[in-house]
């Protein structure tokens, strides 16, 4: 990942591990892993990394059945983002009328 300033992860579950729980401005390259399921069910954990004041929060799933299927999901991050620049556009808008 790339971040331009210093970083952390929080809220980790305690079946998804990082290999690094935090780090300097730059490029850092960061490997999840996670735990075998016991009940063999389906499973979401939830990743957020704080930097520089913002937060970014990844949804890693993991398929019961194999602990290595797993995909990130920004869909949730990139909603709050949306929701702000729509705001600022509607006000924006709003000033021109």
């Amino acid at each position: 990942m790339t971040s331009a300033a210093n970083w952390t992860f929080s809220a980790l579950e305690l079946w998804a591990h990082v290999s690094q729980v935090s780090g300097q401005a730059g490029t850092t390259q960061v490997t999840v892993t996670v735990d075998p399921a016991p009940t063999g069910e389906a499973r979401d954990a939830t990743l957020t990394i704080i930097s520089a004041g913002h937060t970014v929060t990844y949804v890693v799933h993991q398929d019961g059945k194999s602990p290595v299927e797993i995909w990130i999901d920004t869909f949730r991050s990139f909603i709050p983002k949306l929701l702000e620049t729509l705001a600022r556009l509607i006000a924006q808008i709003s000033l021109m009328l």
